[in-house]
């Protein structure tokens, strides 16, 4: 189906799925797995990539390693086998220059209903494994299907067991068939200012892309409209803050002179000038909004704790939020050791939800009471059944699992608080000012003296056995170490390792005395947090773990880190993982697993190899990677963009933040009938899609 020919003849963009033909219940419950339940979700669910569809060759012009098509029939019907839990269905093709087998797994409908008389195209990747050379998973095309399609982009979509890229193809035409894209929400005078194609054709060539120039324009427009909505809305938010009064008016003389005499160590200019930047703005009368944006490892927590600390000393409560029950209990223990040395100090009260009901009353009713304390706890915090009647400041630690709906809802209140939020997210302060548009920001880059530097290595596969070597040192040292994999088990579509076949592998490689755990962010929460207080309390010595514990809990007997398939992530997800080790007095390792032997894999592993800066390897990656790739995917902890990467969109940022500017001048004069589109349209993502975004 070409691009064009697509009309919105149905108004049923909220309609579930099932209503599309040929989308059943079972097709539905499985694409509810992708987070699609309506057709809107459909046509937003763009593809991951594109395919050529690959010109038609000979069985004998095939190559291992390479994508093929070739057009050939059956040498005999399909049969299916089972080698433990999966199922290999196997078929033998053959054309006039020779033969060849065809392997897909737990797929034995695939091959079904094929004619042994007529001619298919099979197209696929032609695999050199322990079964021999086979067209693996290969897709099945009618001879003149496939013709129409040769030199065209095929999409490829994330996909879950069960769920066939033909049938998303096939679902994803339906629903755009049937969608009712109405009149652009964007005024003209903007589409031609900045260049940008129809948000309806972007739309539909992001699917049907038949070359390269359409699925750059098409993704160019999307992630304009996905950058744009969200600043645009943000920097709503944060004219309404601003309306706001007055605040909580906190004196800050002589206590940071009282605070730091009180340190075994000394602030960081950095540090210092923060904490000015914070004690200016509590003491001025106005609410503060202020980000607090630090390497990992650069001292944010001592910072909030000086401004709770002052809050304190006027009479007031604060509270710092945290994701986590593990991490509410983490800065309880850091309070306490930081205060430990004050002869004046502040009473520290726990809100989890581990406390017993009779416990959560008594601490609800200490915390209505308003009396002078810091108030640890998760976003349980700002809901109902507590009131907050004395609190002046209020921080948030990790603060992109809070959302921007959150922040604001403690600003709603009688007498909002100061709002202090802390990222260890290193990105070039250009996009940090975009991004955190609500918020003013303050930056720590250098780091505490005394702490060692983390030594980084990164090893091909084949020198695993010297790394796991390092973590048996240090264990046996009395130390632990994280190896963490990118993927929770085993997947036939993707080659790489997964914690738990992991797990199992190398309690075969360490002595029977070491203890072993895995973690993933499929596990229940209190599954999750038990692990992490075992690692933690030292019971366990080695966790193998997926990307969940990347902004975590501070272990500093934790020295090794090693990162499997490192080339596989974003140069900021290592960085951030990396942060896990280092936190103690005691030289840690991170190891980085290659096993990729391409150049851009080389080069962007030799970022994170040879320097520890955030801000340098998040100003390297963006170099690397550029804008030019077609398909960025998000930096882990990072806004949850369907399509943009603020490293990979750079220029689009920009772009969509001049728009931002441009709606508010004189300039910007939409007739009637646009400005009532384009108010609707963003009233209705506010309402609808910001409340989902995490900043």
């Amino acid at each position: 189906m070409h691009p064009d020919s697509v009309k919105g003849k149905y108004t049923m963009n909220d309609s579930p799925i099932t209503a599309l033909k040929g989308v059943g219940s079972k097709s539905a419950q499985l694409f509810a797995g992708l987070g699609v339940s309506t057709v809107e979700d459909l046509v937003r669910f763009y593809p991951l990539r594109f395919i050529p569809y690959e010109k038609m060759i000979s069985i004998e012009e095939a190559h291992t390693g390479e994508s093929v098509a070739v057009c050939a029939s059956l040498v005999r019907s399909p049969h299916t086998i089972r080698a433990g839990a999966l199922k290999i269905t196997e078929a033998r093709i053959e054309d006039f220059s020779g033969k060849l087998r065809c392997v897909w797994y737990n797929s034995p409908y695939i091959a079904s209903g094929l004619n042994p008389d007529e001619e298919y195209v099979f197209a696929g990747t032609l695999v050199s494994k322990k079964m021999g050379i086979y067209l693996e998973h290969p897709l099945i095309y009618k001879k003149d299907e496939y013709a129409s399609l040769a030199g065209r982009l095929r999409p490829v979509y994330r996909t879950v067991k069960g769920l066939s890229q033909k049938l998303i193809s096939k679902a994803v035409r339906a629903a755009l068939e049937s969608y009712a894209f109405g009149e652009d929400y964007l005024p003209v005078d903007i589409i031609e200012r900045y260049d940008l194609p129809e948000y309806r054709d972007a739309c539909i060539k992001m699917h049907l892309a038949e070359n390269i120039s359409d699925v750059n324009a098409a993704r160019r427009r999307l992630v304009f409209d996905e950058f744009f909505n969200f600043i645009y809305s943000i920097s709503r938010l944060k004219g309404e803050g601003n309306k706001t009064e007055s605040g909580f008016v906190i004196d800050t003389s002589g206590i940071a002179e009282e605070f730091t005499s009180n340190l075994s160590y000394e602030l960081t200019a950095d540090q210092i000038r923060t904490v000015n930047e914070i004690f200016c703005d509590i003491s001025s009368g106005k609410v503060m909004n202020r980000l607090i944006q630090g390497d990992v490892g650069s001292g944010k927590t001592v910072v909030a704790l000086m401004a709770m600390y002052a809050a304190w000393r006027n009479g007031y409560q604060s509270i710092i939020m945290v994701p986590t029950e593990v991490l509410a209990n983490q800065h309880l223990r850091t309070c306490e050791r930081i205060f430990a040395g004050f002869e004046d100090k502040p009473e520290l009260i726990l809100l989890t939800g581990s406390l017993t009901a009779r416990e959560k009353d008594a601490v609800r009713t200490d915390i209505a009471s308003g009396r002078p304390c810091i108030i640890i706890g998760t976003h349980a915090l700002i809901q109902s059944g507590v009131q907050l009647n004395n609190v002046a400041l209020a921080v948030t630690d990790e603060q992109h699992r809070f959302g921007v709906r959150q922040r604001q809802s403690l600003s709603i209140r009688e007498k909002p608080p100061h709002v202090l939020v802390m990222s260890a997210t290193p990105i070039p302060r250009t996009l940090a000012v975009i991004l955190y548009g609500d918020l003013d920001i303050s930056m720590i880059i250098t780091k505490p003296q005394g702490r060692l530097p983390v030594k980084n290595a990164v090893i091909g596969a084949k020198e695993r056995g010297k790394a796991y070597r390092t973590i048996l040192n240090e264990i046996n040292a009395g130390h632990q170490a994280y190896i963490i994999c990118p993927m929770v088990e085993e997947s036939e579509a993707v080659d790489a390792e997964n914690v738990i076949d992991y797990t199992e592998k190398i309690k075969g490689i360490f002595p029977e005395n070491i203890v072993i755990q895995f973690l993933h962010g499929r596990m229940r929460q209190e599954e999750k947090d038990n692990i992490m207080c075992s690692f933690a309390g030292g019971s366990t010595n080695i966790l193998v773990s997926t990307t969940v514990i990347e902004v975590g809990v501070d272990v500093p007997n934790a020295t090794v880190m090693m990162i499997e398939n490192a080339e596989r992530y974003g140069l900021a997800t290592l960085h951030q993982l990396r942060g896990r080790v280092g936190r103690g007095d005691d030289q840690s390792y991170c190891i980085f697993v290659r096993t990729n032997d391409s150049e851009i894999a080389k080069q962007r592993l030799e970022v994170v190899g040879r320097s520890n800066d955030g801000f340098f390897i998040a100003s390297e990656d963006l170099r690397l990677r550029g804008p030019g790739e077609i398909l960025g995917q998000a930096q882990s902890g990072q806004m949850h963009f369907e399509l943009a990467d603020i490293f990979n969109d750079a220029e689009i940022l920009k772009l969509a933040d001049d728009c931002c500017r441009y709606v508010e001048t004189e300039d910007f004069r939409p007739d009637d009938d646009e400005l009532i589109r384009f108010r609707r349209h963003m009233e209705d993502y506010r309402d609808k899609r910001l409340i989902n975004l995490s900043i």
